[in-house]
């Protein structure tokens, strides 16, 4: 099997993802108007050298801040990056060590001294279980919304002649009232699986993991988390950004489509 046939492996195993639990697509995010605030960050010229390319992980975020009214009042579109858990999460898969449970948002501030003054967590609504404890004692910064769907692209493989349609990614989405006032700074999507024993989540793996699918679903959405080292919940893609401040009352619409090239 190429590299390239198990790396669209890894995306068929986070695209289950979706059918696993049931999400659907949420209505797309009205146009912004050009008066808006927007970020990007200027992406790397792509090398013509065939022999010099390597297979990406994009992270695609458009950020939209709504008043009351519904109105954009701040807008935000700019790439992630990939990092060190997220690429021991993809790895892992590859080898047989980490079990996919679900795909999961958190935006947050963090202060000069690296502790964490606000979040909201965006998850889906299958793992109110699983954050029962933690979302109870800070009522309002967690939304059970979270859907994803999967992007369809066509290519033409090597050595076929012919273009067939294919799954290259997936878009998760999702939105929150914010109960306070926030400077968020940094942005991340995290991947929940359930990996061999080790002395904690972020020990590399390479014996294979005992749990199928199903069964680390519903460990860890049960709300009873493994303590042996089992339960992996780390950063797949996350970057910093501008403080994007959101006022008390205002609607925070995340919208995050991951994909590899």
């Amino acid at each position: 099997m190429t590299l390239r046939t198990k790396l669209g492996a890894v995306t068929g195993v986070l695209l289950s993802l979706v059918g696993a639990h049931g999400w659907s697509q949420m209505p797309k995010v009205a146009p912004v108007a050009a008066s808006t605030t927007a970020e990007s960050e200027q992406k790397p010229k792509a090398s013509n050298d065939a022999s010099h390319q390597g297979i990406t992980v994009h992270g695609h975020w458009v950020i939209n801040v709504r008043d009351a009214q519904g109105n954009v009042v701040q807008h935000r579109d700019f790439e992630n990056a990939l990092q060190p858990t997220g690429a021991t999460a993809l790895v892992e898969l590859l080898l047989g060590s980490l079990t996919p449970g679900h795909l999961q948002i958190l935006v947050q501030h963090t202060d000069s001294d690296g502790s964490t003054d606000g979040a909201y967590f965006f998850l889906p609504a299958s793992a109110t279980a699983e954050y029962q404890t933690f979302c109870g004692g800070h009522p309002g910064i967690c939304s059970f919304n979270l859907t994803a769907t999967p992007v369809v692209s066509t290519a033409t493989p090597t050595g076929n002649v012919s273009p067939y349609s294919y799954d290259s990614g997936l878009t998760l989405r999702s939105s929150v009232v914010a109960v306070a006032n926030i400077s968020i700074d940094q942005v991340y999507t995290e991947f929940v699986g359930c990996q061999s024993s080790g002395p904690d989540s972020r020990t590399p793996r390479t014996a294979p993991t005992t749990q199928s699918p199903s069964t680390c679903q519903s460990t860890v959405l049960s709300g009873t988390l493994p303590t042996d080292g089992t339960y992996f919940n780390n950063p797949l893609t996350g970057t910093s950004i501008t403080p994007l401040v959101i006022v008390a009352g205002q609607t925070l619409d995340v919208s995050v489509t991951l994909s590899l090239s």
